[in-house]
């Protein structure tokens, strides 16, 4: 076996080579387990192995990645993946990046042969090789060093993606460009069927855009704060989360801001703020912050409620079916007498509990409430449209039209793939029933799945870990929960290369839209509710930015028309498009944003604090000199009024996760 020595501490090999001829595997059939290696004498098996062996023995060997330097952009010098020559940038926008994986030669991994890696709630992971007929895993614990290469699945590319799981022990196992590079200490694979658990996307950070190349970057909005919650129950059962877990713009936007009500023509308000970045010096946190319109209580619109709740044997524990019944009673007592409220289950069927019945009638609605239990398989396919079929039937074309959905997302009868549901969800948004989502559970979450349901099903996400979370989501935010006052919200930003050389979007990964996007209302966005407050956080690079060239003459003309003119100290200009909740047209604002360094807000402290404390859990590339001790003093210099308390238990969940971290 040919092995070349990377930095003392890894053993770099070509994926499927050391699968096949390195130490032992382990068979795991539904019966039965055995041990195998190069003296087994079965056949079949070594066959397949003697082949595989010869085919890859004619790859390329491996060599080791080149290391250069990184810390000019604040990424993590650390990590096997890290590249540098100073600063430098993906020219072209994060979503057209996959086009790249199209140039990169696929030398570990065949055609029909996939690397995935599967995290658990309690931070363990499998890495696991789908060769198109068996599963190859290997189980461990993560590192803080673990980083793989995603460019050797289809259509997926990223120069970098960090993870990390478990403890510090570095004995994961590490991809870089299709190659593995596994620590010398973890000696076995093992082969085994798929395993079960807690499932979240791989997120593929941002990476800086030089506005030399592209000074354009769109999004839409995420009012989404599930990602928060969640990473905080696994803090508080004492280890620190999956990476991909955290998802950076709803730890931001899990919080409320002290942003000033809005007081003109549209329903929200804007804020913006420049400041120094923390955990880089040399770079500035720009803040786009907005505030929807509040509605009190009394005044919204009746409201047209399907409670859909998953009662299949995968919702059994008292913190799922459990916990939903509580919260729902919660939302039954605000509810008035014009307000409707039917209940829909499903579990290997699905069916109707309670018909259309006024707010006025709490007992009855609670009483069937009360009375769900749950098992059985799950048919969430069919409990969603009895659902909106139900919300259909009684639609009040006056009022708020909404199928609240409380499950664990572990459909697995009828439709159940993510991308059948996300169908599904599509067609019925076209009833004007909006669909909120309210996630539980630890040991079975299916985070991806329901983000993606309530992202194309103009709704929101939550994930509800305990009674005051869910008292938070369905009576103090239930305006926002349950009313949109702005859809198909948009932001699009055009940076001055005058004044930034470089930027990045910190967190909406999975919110990222091409430039075009933008103007074409057919393309669908995110949804504000009455009262929500939104923030999006880009880190700059001051500028100018290297190798700009002279805009023409025609160039300049056509930005002095479509109002993308600078002032001397601007910095960008905001564009923020957005559509009426019944509305099929959308109305554009523009604003400018002033280069101009403030004395730095109570909220802008503590949202620094956030992103930071974000980026240490997901080990981020772009962390820079990020560090506990800084995420509590900011957190506490941003502590402000905090009227519910939200922002001092962060600041006990970071002291948490620093003593785990330290463990």
């Amino acid at each position: 076996m040919n092995r070349k020595e990377y930095n003392n501490e890894y053993d770099v090999f070509e994926a499927p080579k050391d699968l096949w001829g390195n130490i032992e595997a382990k068979l795991d059939a539904p019966q039965k387990k055995r041990r195998i290696g190069w003296w087994s004498s079965v056949g079949g098996v070594a066959a397949v192995l003697l082949v595989t062996l010869f085919v890859l023995n004619q790859q390329e060997e491996p060599h080791a990645p080149e290391k250069k330097h990184l810390s000019a952009m604040g990424m993590n010098t650390n990590s096997p993946s890290a590249t540098d020559d100073g600063p430098q940038y993906s020219g072209v926008p994060p979503r057209q990046k996959s086009k790249r994986v199209e140039n990169q030669q696929q030398k570990s991994v065949g055609q029909s042969q996939q690397l995935k890696k599967e995290y658990k709630s309690n931070g363990e992971y499998t890495t696991t090789l789908y060769d198109g007929t068996a599963s190859y895993s290997a189980n461990a614990q993560g590192s803080s060093a673990n980083t793989y290469n995603w460019d050797v699945l289809p259509n997926v590319y990223s120069d970098n993606v960090t993870g990390w799981a478990g403890n510090a022990k570095p004995n994961g196992l590490h991809y870089k460009k299709g190659k593995a590079i596994k620590p010398a200490e973890f000696d076995q694979w093992e082969i085994e069927e798929p395993t079960h658990g807690s499932n979240y996307d791989v997120i593929i950070e941002n990476m800086f855009v030089s506005t030399a190349e592209q000074s354009q970057s769109t999004f839409s909005i995420d009012v989404d704060g599930a990602s928060y919650s969640d990473v905080r129950g696994m803090i508080q059962r004492g280890h620190l989360p999956n990476p991909n877990a955290v998802r950076l713009e709803e730890l931001i936007n899990y919080f409320p801001y002290n942003y000033e009500d809005p007081s003109g023509e549209h329903p929200f308000s804007f804020h913006t703020e420049i400041t120094d970045c923390p955990w880089n010096t040399n770079h500035r946190l720009m803040k786009i912050g907005i505030k929807g319109e509040a509605i009190e209580k009394e005044v919204l619109p009746p409201n047209n409620l399907v409670f859909l709740l998953d009662v299949s044997g995968s919702m059994t524990s008292d913190d799922k079916l459990g916990l939903i019944k509580k919260g729902f009673n919660l939302l039954v007592q605000e509810m008035r007498e014009e307000d409707r409220i039917a209940i829909c289950v499903y579990a290997g069927a699905a069916g109707v509990v309670l018909e259309p019945t006024s707010g006025a009638n709490k007992d009855k609605i609670m009483d069937a409430i009360n009375q769900l239990e749950a098992g059985g398989s799950t048919a969430g396919g069919q409990g969603i449209e009895l659902a909106y079929a139900t919300a259909q039937k009684y639609f009040n074309a006056n009022g708020n039209n909404r199928v609240i959905l409380a499950t664990d997302g572990d459909f697995n009868v009828g439709v159940s793939n993510d991308d059948a549901l996300v169908s599904l969800i599509e067609r019925k948004r076209a009833s004007g029933v909006a669909l909120t989502v309210l996630g539980v559970g630890h040991d079975n979450f299916q985070s991806s799945k329901m983000e993606k349901l309530a992202n194309n099903g103009n709704g929101n996400f939550s994930y509800i870990d305990n009674i005051l979370e869910a008292k938070k989501v369905l009576v103090t935010e239930m305006g926002a929960t349950l009313k949109t006052i702005a859809k198909d919200v948009k932001i699009q930003l055009d940076f001055n290369p005058e004044l930034v050389s470089g930027y990045r979007l910190i967190g909406y990964e999975n919110r990222l839209l091409t430039n075009d996007d933008f103007d074409n209302d057919a393309i669908d966005a995110g949804e504000l509710g009455a009262g929500h407050t939104v923030t999006a956080i880009y880190e700059i690079i001051p500028g100018p930015a290297e190798g700009r060239q002279e805009k023409s003459t025609v160039e300049n003309l056509i930005n002095i028309f479509s109002g993308n003119t600078f002032k001397k100290d601007d910095l960008a200009v905001l564009k923020f498009r957005y559509k009426q909740p019944q509305g099929k047209e959308s109305q554009l604002i523009r604003t400018n944003i002033s280069s101009v360094i403030t004395p730095t807000s109570t909220d802008m402290q503590f949202i620094s604090a956030v992103v930071e404390f974000g980026l240490l859990l997901r080990n981020s590339d772009f962390k820079g000199t990020a560090n506990y001790d800084r995420i509590l003093r900011n957190a506490r210099l941003g502590l402000g009024r905090d009227a519910f308390g939200y922002r001092s238990e962060f600041i006990q969940l970071v002291q948490k996760a620093q003593q785990l971290q330290n463990e």
